[in-house]
């Protein structure tokens, strides 16, 4: 049977495995398995001008299976303007405002994270109210994006895994479950456009629990999340090479 020279892994803190050991991510899960090398060209925050520059300026080639996971970091609102800048620089960015990944062990610690949460959760319902709580990429310019990777794959012809992000969980608002879906759409719609048999999407919120395969972020993909969306991807893959 088939296998790729590697597998290549696109896209943000998820992909890289926020919190989580660099072997028991999907992606180093996925090679495992197949038993060949892996890269990752992922980064924290990662936008999907930055995926496209990656898949146009790195060497990616049709005997590579990549895997793709895009869409948070463009679509998850984060607090703009002025008055963003009184907000602690770490509290800045999408997804800054939740809480944090992991629980303390600590008792007192953890009091104190949760007294953030509550602070983080009110500014974000303030700056919603005032307007200053979107996404930095407009979904006009994320469609664009999403258009010119499907382009550059294409061209390419390599096995793709295209990855629907994790809806947000635990402690989101409305705010982030409606947005993400809406972004999530654009992805759906760019790749129906073009379709191409070896471009095969995947919605991870298919394979995972709602709880349990989350950190405590809401946001992230725990260990568990990492394997089951890894079982998927090899599952699809195996398809893809005995129907080819």
């Amino acid at each position: 049977m088939w296998k790729p020279a590697r597998v290549t892994i696109i896209g943000g803190s998820t992909a890289s495995g926020h919190s989580v050991e660099q072997a028991k991510t999907f992606g180093c899960l996925v090679a495992e398995n197949l038993g060949v090398p892996f890269i990752f060209y992922t980064s924290d925050l990662a936008k999907i001008a930055d995926l496209n520059e990656t898949v146009k300026t790195r060497e990616i080639s049709e005997d590579d299976l990549v895997l793709i996971l895009a869409g948070i970091g463009d679509s998850w609102p984060q607090p703009q303007g002025i008055f963003a800048k009184i907000l602690p620089p770490s509290w800045r960015g999408a997804g800054k405002l939740n809480p944090a990944a992991r629980k303390s062990r600590s008792l007192v610690k953890r009091i104190r994270q949760r007294i953030r949460h509550f602070m983080k959760f009110s500014i974000k319902m303030f700056f919603w109210i005032l307007g200053f709580y979107r996404p930095d990429t407009s979904k006009a310019d994320f469609a664009r994006e999403v258009r010119s990777i499907t382009d550059t794959l294409n061209t390419v012809n390599c096995r793709t895994i295209w990855m629907f992000p994790q809806k947000p969980r635990i402690f989101s608002t409305f705010i982030e479950l409606n947005t993400v879906r809406k972004y999530v759409g654009l992805i759906t719609t760019e790749l129906e456009r073009t379709p191409n048999p070896r471009i095969f999407p995947l919605d991870i919120n298919t394979v995972i629990d709602d709880q349990a395969d989350i950190l405590g972020d809401g946001l992230h993909l725990a260990e568990s999340g990492h394997a089951k969306v890894a079982t998927e991807i090899v599952r699809l893959f195996n398809e893809s090479v005995a129907g080819s």
